[in-house]
């Protein structure tokens, strides 16, 4: 929709100056001198006025004709909000346990619908990764192969409608701990190490998910527009702790909005 203002106010105001160039064009090459002491109606007054409001009532007429969509579109578009919480969230192996422990930490994202419409298809896209060792490193971009729309919790699927005031959850980033694996033919076990994984990207290269400082830029949006974008910081030591609490000086998230 913002791409037709412009060019329809500079269409306005070329039009409005160009008939009155042309105006007084025609007066001078015809000699026709306006009568300055001239008497008019009350009928003729009334013309002359209702005229040019004639005019560009037609030309809103035909505006709202061709475009008329796009400006419904715009001034009942959909808009949401999204927050994460202060710090990664844990998931307890068993809360009934006397001393519980950690089976991974998540950092989740609540979408709100903040507009009086429907979110029809909302789906949430990673769409840039960067990383660096630290946060003072510079950082390197990993490649991206196209968007992956990230799995709604409850129930799962890429998209989701949203009805007004509806908040939804998504998870964006997973911390995982030693796991030791046996195998069913063998008594050996096998070992996957501690890692942070990141939702909407397969595979992710071992060296940029031991430890370090990750930058992720998400958009929200649906079938015909970007509601909004934000940026993911991360910072992580490569510890893992059992409870919340410590995990809390070795792991931290950061919401930007863009």
């Amino acid at each position: 929709m913002r791409k037709w203002i412009i060019p329809l106010l500079i269409g306005l105001i070329i039009g409005c100056v160009t008939g009155f160039l042309i105006g007084l064009f025609v007066l001078d090459i015809f000699h026709i001198v306006p009568i300055q002491n001239a008497q008019y109606g009350v009928l003729e007054i009334v013309y002359y006025l209702v005229a040019p409001i004639g005019v560009i009532a037609t030309l809103l007429a035909v505006v709202v004709a061709l475009f008329g969509s796009e400006f419904k579109n715009y001034l009942f578009r959909e808009k949401s909000v999204s927050t994460i919480s202060n710090g990664f969230t844990e998931i307890l192996n068993d809360e009934d346990d006397a001393n519980p422990q950690a089976s991974r930490y998540e950092c989740n994202l609540k979408v709100k619908n903040n507009c009086g419409r429907e979110i029809t298809d909302c789906c949430v896209s990673l769409v840039d990764i960067a990383y660096g060792e630290t946060e003072n490193s510079k950082l390197k971009k990993i490649a991206l192969q196209n968007r992956i729309p990230l799995s709604w919790q409850y129930p799962n699927g890429e998209k989701k409608n949203l009805t007004p005031g509806e908040t939804a959850s998504i998870t964006l980033i997973k911390i995982t701990p030693d796991i030791s694996q046996s195998k069913s033919d063998s008594s050996e076990s096998t070992s996957v190490p501690r890692q942070l994984s990141i939702m909407g990207y397969r595979n992710l290269n071992p060296k940029y998910s031991k430890k370090g400082y990750w930058k992720l830029t998400y958009c929200v949006g649906n079938s015909h527009r970007e509601l909004e974008k934000f940026e993911i910081i991360v910072r992580w030591s490569g510890e893992w702790k059992n409870r919340e609490k410590e995990m809390d000086n070795e792991a931290s998230i950061e919401m930007n909005r863009i």
